[in-house]
């Protein structure tokens, strides 16, 4: 059989050739839906079908190299992958079932047959050449609302290669659904690029089988995908000036998961990071209340309140595959606390300990004392240079800590936090088991 047209004969893209090999090393049958002519630099998701029975196999491989799945939106599975050299995201698009439509409204269950006929190319597992062009036709036709151009060339070509001789399983499932008939007038306005002809040919045909839609199981689906995934929180810690706030935004906007931050500082801060309370200006003064334990002990307890209360919400959050920033964490204390050896200063730091969620990740900006007196003029470049040194003996001891180069460009260190974060959100999608999902094209 013929190769398909304008099969790319240059390398894939490193990313996903990682994604690649470990596909293969799981031993999941799978292969390339469309778009094989652009896999050394992908412009989009890269299209994918695995056997239905191996995608859990499928799912924790592709975890072990850096590819976590996204929480569902639809009935695609997703997968994400991130390259801290470049600073760029690739998304696969794994599916185990032909299903066309938006919902679907053609299923053509025959993947497994499919996948059985397919060829490798330039090492890469491809569909069969009449299989690639009638599943990317049925796709253009029911999926899509345009025919990018080269999309429709390729189409036509490959309309004229096969001709008449269409006799595997996807042109045999169009038969039993649409007719030879209508198959054949689908070959032939493929091949004069009659795209709207087309499209109403295939619509007619789907509209008139009855739906076998169960009322309400949509709604039970993105219940399903929205509560029970895991996330992933990461904790910004530093002196004063470190760049905190800064890497928090810029991880909130590249990360692709709903993204929350949460101040977990000792002070009395709101929930956005940097804000803090203070009295208004002018006015009477507030009236003083007689408080019946002593002032510190009630802060004290205020402030484990505050911290226990956003720690909850923060497990929340992660239960919904959210991604937490906590800028500041009450790892503070044990830097700027670290004097009290008494007994209330330990039992203090044991109790703020209790008090909040153990994060995933634990990122050390580091960044000479002078540098963050320059950037903030607050304390002193003395006080900072100790407070950063306590930091890095802190970071040596905590399990799941890095330090990360304060002093290097914003996007360069907001790309390193980036690959510790999405490498431990992969770590922990490939500790859990994978869902078995029916997914569809």
């Amino acid at each position: 059989m013929a190769a398909p047209a304008n099969v790319s004969t240059t390398a894939v893209d490193p990313l996903l050739a990682r994604a690649f090999a470990a596909l293969d090393e799981s031993g999941a049958a799978w292969c390339v839906l469309r778009g094989e002519d652009q896999l050394e630099r992908p412009p989009h998701d890269v299209d994918l079908l695995v056997a239905r029975d191996a995608i859990a196999a499928a799912a924790a491989a592709l975890a072990r190299v850096g590819f976590a799945p996204l929480p569902l939106r639809s009935r695609h599975r997703l997968f994400a992958g991130y390259g801290a050299d470049e600073d760029r995201w690739l998304v696969l698009d794994v599916v185990t079932e032909l299903a066309y439509g938006r919902p679907p409204t053609l299923r053509l269950p025959i993947a497994t047959a499919v996948l059985e006929r397919r060829v490798r190319l330039h090492d890469i597992p491809l569909l069969e050449l009449e299989d690639r062009f009638w599943t990317e036709l049925l796709h253009v036709s029911l999926d899509r609302r345009d025919v990018p151009l080269p999309v429709g060339r390729r189409l036509s070509t490959l309309a004229e290669q096969i001709g008449g001789s269409s006799s595997g399983p996807v042109a045999a499932a169009i038969d039993s659904i649409f007719g030879k008939d209508a198959r054949r007038r689908m070959l032939e306005l493929a091949a004069h690029g009659e795209w709207d002809a087309l499209r109403a040919v295939t619509v007619s045909g789907t509209t008139a089988r009855p739906s076998r839609r169960i009322p309400g199981f949509g709604l039970v689906r993105r219940l399903r995908g929205r509560f029970g995934r895991a996330g992933v929180s990461v904790a910004l810690v530093g002196p004063d000036g470190a760049g905190k706030s800064t890497v928090a935004a810029g991880l909130v906007e590249a990360v692709p998961l709903r993204a929350r931050r949460l101040y977990m500082g000792l002070q009395a801060g709101a929930s956005i990071p940097g804000k803090t309370w203070t009295p208004p200006a002018g006015g009477a003064a507030p009236r003083r209340r007689r408080r019946p334990l002593p002032l510190r002990l009630v802060r004290q307890w205020r402030r484990l309140f505050r911290l226990a209360r956003r720690s909850v919400a923060a497990s929340v959050m992660l239960r919904t595959g959210r991604l937490v920033v906590f800028d500041r964490y009450a790892y503070d204390a044990e830097v700027h606390w670290s004097n009290a050896d008494g007994l209330g200063g330990r039992v203090r730091r044991w109790l703020i300990r209790q008090a909040v969620i153990k994060p995933d990740v634990v990122v050390f900006l580091d960044v000479p004392g002078e540098i963050t007196f320059a950037r903030k003029r607050e304390h002193s470049p003395e006080l900072l240079e100790l407070r950063r040194q306590r930091y890095l003996e802190l970071a040596a001891r905590l399990e799941h800590a890095h330090v990360v180069d304060g002093t290097l460009p914003p996007d360069e260190v907001r790309a390193r936090v980036t690959a510790l974060v999405w490498s431990a959100y992969a770590s922990k999608h490939e500790r859990r088991r994978p869902s078995h999902r029916q997914e569809t094209v």
